[in-house]
């Protein structure tokens, strides 16, 4: 009988875990090497390298020839290298256990979460550009009270912005971002940077923002942001395409337009954020005077957003802000939160009036809280010139 029997159910072959380490070619070496052991494994519990197969006595094992010596010695060998390399873990697979050199757990999860971060980066680029025209034409062709479009007859880059946007994302183990935005044109040239009251304002002029942030893990999380940000003063902002309009009010000319220092925000509520800001004065890169500036802010959203889908295209139109749709825009709105939303809109020209409203809300109300009537809603809406359009799917 053999010495180890490994068809004894109480014996317990250990095959330990392997890591797979180093360069392309470790790793297919490494590899190699494992499918070899196990198939080695696997020759020995088919009975094939234990010696079972002999069938001389002891006599007859004395005189065999030099070949059969050999080959147990092979044998024997081959079963030393499998105690061997699934015992001990070779240096290239060692657990972090065994190498205190290998990066620990953590340290693998804050490396991943770090390029998750990378790849989560959004990067943007705008453009403003117009033509101006005074039909008054004024003789040395100057337009007053402008900020910076002021000529008429002229083409213009308002503003060209590179930006570089990496929010917290408190949901996805993020709790760090940063944000960069560089302007160059005439806008930022004339909103950014004044010698009256920054020392250098050419060194930071066309960097209208660069911060970072961090959200500690306080309440419903304080988010801190530190370096040079926008503005929250005023109606409008330093993009066109967040305004109301292309061309700004005259009071832009005098309102702030960015910060540096530190702001830390609070979300009190879904209703309710309260903001400060501790900075270098107001406009102001680099500090002007011995003393600093301090400003608390409420957020108030009394009303959610209501989301209106035109064309096929979801826009969040929240309190204060307006939407025009296109004559003719297949649309429609949904009230996705938790509160009643009102909502002012004006129709010009004046294609449905009161009595549409009126014979609608018949209809749901003879519902009594259930589906409407379908056939005679469809009915009203053609009968005040509205076209019904079908669910996109």
């Amino acid at each position: 009988m053999p010495a180890t029997d490994f068809g004894d159910p109480s014996q317990i072959l250990h095959v330990p875990e392997r890591d797979l380490r180093g360069t392309r070619e470790e790793k297919l070496a490494e590899l190699d090497l494992l499918l070899t052991q196990l198939q080695l494994v696997r020759l020995v519990l088919c009975g094939r390298l234990d010696g079972t197969d002999a069938r001389a006595d002891d006599q007859q094992r004395t005189d065999a020839s030099p070949a059969l010596q050999t080959g147990r010695i092979v044998r024997v060998l081959l079963l030393f290298l499998i105690a061997v390399g699934f015992g001990v873990a070779p240096a290239g697979a060692q657990s972090p256990e065994d190498d205190p050199t290998a990066p620990l757990p953590t340290e693998t999860a804050e490396k991943a979460t770090s390029d998750d971060a990378w790849r989560a980066v959004e990067f943007g680029v705008t453009l403003e550009s117009f033509y101006q025209y005074n039909w008054n034409r004024p003789p040395d062709r100057s337009i007053p009270l402008r900020a910076y479009d002021s000529r008429t007859n002229t083409f213009a880059v308002q503003q060209a912005a590179f930006i570089a946007d990496l929010p917290p994302d408190v949901s996805a183990g993020r709790r760090f971002g940063m944000r960069a935005d560089l302007q160059f044109g005439m806008a930022t040239e004339t909103v950014q940077g004044n010698p009256a009251n920054e020392p250098r304002p050419e060194a930071y002029r066309n960097l209208w923002q660069a911060y970072g942030s961090y959200v500690f893990p306080l309440g419903r999380g304080v988010q801190t942001d530190v370096g040079k940000f926008a503005s929250n003063l005023g109606f409008e902002t330093n993009y066109a395409k967040d305004n109301n309009h292309f061309s700004r009010a005259y009071l832009f000319n005098f309102l702030p337009f960015y910060h540096s220092g530190l702001r830390v925000t609070y979300p009190v509520s879904d209703e309710l954020t309260v903001m400060y800001m501790l900075t270098n004065g107001i406009q102001q890169t680099e500090d002007f005077n011995d003393f600093k500036s301090t400003h608390l802010t409420a957020i108030v959203t009394p009303l959610p957003a209501l989301t209106w889908t035109v064309n096929g295209t979801p826009i969040e139109v929240g309190p204060g802000q307006a939407l025009c749709i296109p004559r003719g825009a297949i649309h429609r709105f949904d009230n996705n939160g938790g509160q009643d939303v009102k909502a002012l809109c004006v129709i010009t020209p004046a294609a449905i009036g009161p009595q549409f409203f009126h014979e609608a809300a018949d209809v749901f109300a003879a519902a009594a809280g259930g589906p409407p009537d379908r056939a005679r809603l469809m009915e009203i809406l053609r009968r005040h010139g509205l076209t019904p359009a079908p669910p996109q799917a």
